[in-house]
């Protein structure tokens, strides 16, 4: 941000309406917070954190940003099997199923959606599930966008809404593949590793564990990456380095724990019995909402550090030399 720009950002909040206050006063938090700094340092940046995500509502905007990414999934995923039926290409399809099973065990399947009912929609709702898509991944994006202005006190987007549109799609196109490659690092690893290791006559020579170690630092490397884009380009205000890393940091190690925590999220659907044939489409739209909060989670931190190193406490606008 522009050093000599003094002009303050607005409300995350509408303005107030004329009228009695009926709601008790809000506390003084400013005494808090130094008492925090004060004693650790680690404990102001969590309450700094932990306000923000709170006064923004976060959990309700990540509510209304998964509704768009839920429609945009299953829009992606039947408009991929459709193109593949079309085009003959069983490999796409395979791989769809393959990616699928990593992100969201039990989808596809058995227990989930048969591939078969979904080349068969997508062949004949193709272009539908195109509009589909373009509306429901412009969408996601938007609001997640709109998300992340708000958490980081910046004003609206002024920009076109057709070019905004614009704009959102050509951002899906690349951060959608770098999601779904960072849930299955270990194929290309290995596809990379193994002609090597066979090559150099390395087989079973222990190798293997370090196949794995590499497939969670690689994975974890597309995360931080995901999470970096997201925070620096999404919230109309760039963080400085050191906030955007602690909170990329932070954000991509949850993402992790998360898809590992998806399978036994899914498969305690599916044995709840009250969810019956809604089992899966609950656990995944769960597993959606659990990321968005993480995102959310991680633009708070990073902005509660950028707010810490500059000593700007809560709900207190920064000055000319603090930007």
């Amino acid at each position: 941000m522009d050093s000599t720009d003094t002009t303050p950002h607005p409300r995350a909040l509408p303005e107030s309406i004329p009228g009695t206050l009926i709601d008790p006063p809000q506390k003084g938090r400013g005494d808090l917070v130094r008492t925090l700094d004060g004693k650790v340092a680690v404990a102001g940046v969590g309450y700094r954190a932990f306000h923000r995500f709170t006064k923004a509502r976060a959990t309700v905007l990540a509510a209304g940003t998964t509704y768009y990414v839920f429609l945009a999934l299953f829009a992606v995923v039947v408009f991929a099997y459709g193109l593949a039926a079309t085009l003959g290409a069983d490999r796409i399809a395979d791989t769809v199923t393959e990616y699928l099973g990593e992100a969201f065990p039990g989808l596809i399947g058995e227990d989930g959606i048969d591939p078969e009912q979904l080349e068969a929609a997508g062949q004949t709702t193709s272009i539908v599930g195109l509009v589909i898509l373009l509306y429901s991944g412009s969408g996601a994006v938007a609001a997640t966008a709109s998300s992340m202005h708000m958490l980081y006190g910046a004003p609206q987007d002024p920009r076109n809404y057709v070019w905004n549109r614009v704009r959102y799609l050509l951002w899906l196109l690349l951060i959608a593949p770098l999601i779904v490659v960072s849930y299955v690092p270990s194929t290309f690893v290995t596809a990379f590793l193994d002609p090597l290791i066979e090559r150099l006559g390395l087989e079973g020579t222990g190798v293997r564990p370090v196949i794995v170690v590499l497939s969670l630092v690689v994975t974890y490397a597309l995360n931080f990456l995901i999470v970096v884009l997201l925070l620096r380009n999404f919230g109309g205000i760039r963080p400085h380095r050191r906030a955007l890393a602690i909170g990329a940091a932070a954000g991509a190690l949850v993402f992790e724990i998360l898809k590992y925590a998806a399978n036994l999220i899914i498969q305690n659907s599916l044995d709840n019995p009250a969810y019956g044939t809604f089992a899966i489409p609950i656990a995944v739209l769960l597993l959606l909402y659990l990321q968005t909060i993480t995102l959310y989670g991680s633009a708070s931190l990073t902005a509660a550090v950028a707010r810490h190193s500059v000593g700007a406490l809560p709900g207190e606008p920064l000055t000319a030399e603090q930007f």
